[in-house]
């Protein structure tokens, strides 16, 4: 013999009591977490700051890797010949004797030429 819904007892059935006095409480699927001294903020706007953030740093490890790599250069390029051929041409088109002796050791040149 099964019992319909109509025949249980009281104490087996299933009620469902709304509160009219209270509001319903709402389904939370996922609450963020906040620390009590700190406001919300939207997510969006974190991340958005967290990726403008990493960029900025690349992007200043980049200046700054290309500015070491620049200086480098420049120090090695100031001991090849091409250099100093450079600054020789520069200093004898402003008539700079100075400029030149420092580059061209003409005692020696003149000492060269003599014995031949």
């Amino acid at each position: 013999m099964t019992l319909g819904t109509e025949q249980r007892p009281e104490s087996s059935r299933r009620r469902i009591v709304v509160s009219l006095g209270q509001a319903p409480p709402r389904m939370v699927l996922h609450a963020p977490i906040v620390a009590a001294n700190t406001a919300a903020r939207p997510l969006r706007r974190s991340r958005t700051r967290r990726v403008l953030a990493i960029i900025a740093l690349l992007l200043v490890v980049l200046v700054l890797l290309a500015a070491g790599g620049g200086f480098l250069w420049w120090q090695h390029y100031k001991t090849t010949p091409a250099y100093s051929l450079a600054v020789l041409v520069d200093a004898a088109q402003r008539n700079d004797l100075a400029g030149v002796d420092k580059i061209v050791d003409t005692d020696k040149i003149v000492d060269n030429l003599a014995r031949r």
